[in-house]
């Protein structure tokens, strides 16, 4: 039976055992960290619009400190959002992520200016909530509720568990448990007991952290407790040796892994050439059944096993070839792999790592075959028996045949071999392929972001440079980079005052009629709010399209204008053109990459 350790809280840990258990694994707590609710603490509400929680001890302690239901609350997470429906907050939403999945949702949901928002916290937070809401004008309070302190060392039953060799998986869910776990081991001196343990992480960031060496490490696909049992259902699951899962970041496997294999096999084979070599053709003296007093001299021809030994020899030398061959192949597959993984790394970000070919079977095969009876001592013995006695040719004749099957069996474990690398070859190509498409949609979906909100993107920009196939695209994103264009919103709220002047400016001319409307125009600002073909009537168009979202009418409705009133609005259509312009690129940017994943999958 699987044994895991969870390092919860105490307060969190019943669920994700519970979890645990129904699947058959054994289950030991260990808390690395103690919740303590700080005493005596009273929250103020008043101006709040809504509550954020970035833990489901953040939840308890509120509610222990406050009897306020009725406010909007947002959860980082399932388990945090449960555990607030569950303390009776009647309006909880779930972010199903991490604190920037909280920021976003956040943004969506709610308007800076309708009041503050209150983040309901410990003394030590993970990532910066506040700082991150700040920046796009909410104003946050931060309200420490409560401490949670690390434990100093590890149980008596864990540390002898561990040492043990007892414990299969261990459970982390936080980057500050998961450091915490990797110093109490490092106390304990049982760092190398755990390289022989898996570690189940809930995100990369607390799988960075833990930074002891793991046998596996296995990391959910999304920091949600849902998805990490998804993890621990991938880890019973069997697997055929050679099929690969994804998105898991493994322990990388070294380059020089796959040597053994063939210095087992390679020396194999050069015990068999040395044992046929040894077998000189012969011709041995045989002493008929005639009376002893009338011998007869004969002679046993022995070129047909000669030539057998002969076939075998030519066999293994072809044999040892393409071992050398594989051999050559295998470690130009490495350097090849290492060069990929080190391209596709982006800043910031973890180098790609290969996923692992299960090879312990081959390596186990190739170990039997070592201890298999391949001794050619007796045979010798046996040949130099011929020339002395009688032979009987039917048991070397047996043993020339398995040496035969030995040989087709050591050919058919090399093409195995073979078979594994080619596959190896082709998860890393596909590894590469996926790690790059997934980097490019997430920093497509931040630029989307960057410019629904009109600040500059030269930094996605730049990342998305390195994306073949969208090399159109970046040209035209990349005059306004580095200042930014003006949102929907910004361009709506500028159109009524250049419509205004654009009406103007329409107006003059050098007679006195036009100049003297000019002056009306300047003094009572009336512009006509009904489309129409005349100049008031295509900025009403304009302006009604912008209403609608229909910035592409708008531009329309713009064009070929009276010339006074064109170089009013000019400088409003740039902007309009470049949001316009954008907007059509990042959606050809995020067809092209669906594309290619479809293709890569």
């Amino acid at each position: 039976m699987t044994r895991a350790l969870v390092t919860r809280p105490a307060e969190d840990a019943a669920e994700i055992t519970k979890a645990l258990e129904a699947r058959g694994i054994s289950v030991l707590a260990e808390p690395l960290l103690t919740i303590r609710p700080k005493d005596g603490i009273s929250v103020d509400t008043n101006g709040v619009q809504a509550l954020l929680f970035t833990s489901a001890n953040g939840a308890r302690a509120f509610a222990s400190s406050s009897k306020t239901r009725d406010l909007p609350a947002f959860a980082v997470g399932d388990t945090t959002a449960e555990t607030l429906a569950k303390l009776g907050f009647a309006k909880v939403e779930s972010a199903k992520g991490d604190v920037e999945d909280l920021e976003k949702l956040v943004r969506r949901r709610l308007d800076p200016t309708r009041g503050k928002l209150l983040h309901a916290a410990g003394s030590t937070v993970a990532g910066d909530l506040a700082g991150r809401l700040t920046a796009v004008g909410f104003v946050v309070d931060r309200v420490p509720l409560y401490d949670s302190e690390p434990a100093e060392k590890l149980s008596d039953r864990a540390r002898a568990e561990i040492a043990a060799g007892q414990i299969d998986w261990v459970l982390v869910f936080s980057p500050r448990t998961a450091a915490g776990f990797a110093s109490v081991v490092e106390r304990a001196g049982l760092a190398d007991a755990v390289q022989m343990m898996t570690l189940v992480a809930l995100s990369d960031a607390v799988a960075k952290a833990a930074r002891l060496k793991f046998r596996q490490v296995a990391v959910a696909a999304e920091p949600t407790q849902a998805a990490l049992l998804k993890t621990v259902d991938g880890l019973m699951a069997p697997k055929p040796p050679t099929t690969e899962s994804r998105p898991v970041p493994p322990t990388p496997v070294p380059p020089q892994s796959r040597a053994p294999l063939f210095v087992a096999v390679a020396a194999l084979v050069v015990a068999v050439i040395a044992g046929a070599l040894a077998m000189k053709p012969r011709t041995v003296p045989v002493t008929s059944s005639a009376p002893a007093n009338a011998p007869v001299a004969q002679t046993v021809d022995l070129s047909p096993l000669t030539q057998r030994i002969e076939a075998i020899e030519s066999s293994l030398a072809t044999l040892g070839q393409r071992l050398d061959g594989i051999a050559g192949q295998a470690r130009e597959a490495d350097a090849k792999a290492d060069a990929a993984t080190a391209a596709v790394a982006r800043p910031g970000e973890a180098a790609l790592t290969r996923p692992p070919v299960d090879l312990a079977p081959l390596e186990k095969r190739v170990t039997d075959l070592e201890r298999s009876p391949v001794d050619l001592v007796p045979l010798e013995k046996r040949i130099t028996d011929l020339e002395r006695s009688p032979v009987d040719l039917a048991p070397l004749e047996q043993r020339l045949t398995g040496l035969e099957r030995t040989l087709a069996d050591v050919a058919r474990r090399a093409a195995s071999i073979a078979e594994a690398e080619k596959r190896l070859t082709e998860v890393e190509r596909v590894a590469r392929a996926d790690r790059q498409v997934d980097t490019a949609a997430v920093t497509t979906l931040r630029l989307g972001e960057a410019l629904s909100s009109g600040r500059p993107y030269k930094a996605e920009l730049a990342l998305l440079s390195r994306t073949p196939g969208i090399e159109a695209e970046i040209r035209t994103l990349q005059a306004r980079a580095e200042t930014g264009i003006p949102s929907r919103a910004a361009l709506l709220e500028r159109f009524p005052a250049v419509a205004a002047a654009a009406a103007r400016n329409a107006d003059r001319g050098d007679d006195a009629w036009s100049q003297m409307m000019a002056k009306a125009r300047g003094l009572v600002q009336v512009r006509r709010m009904t489309p129409g073909e005349d100049l008031d009537g295509r900025l009403a168009q304009a302006e009604l399209a912008l209403k609608n979202g229909d910035l592409g009418r708008a531009l329309v409705a713009t064009e070929r204008l009276p010339e006074g009133a064109a170089q009013a609005i000019a400088p409003w259509r740039a902007d309009a053109l470049a949001r316009f312009e954008a907007e059509r690129a990042l959606d050809r940017i995020s067809q092209a990459l669906a594309a290619g994943a479809a293709r890569a999958g």
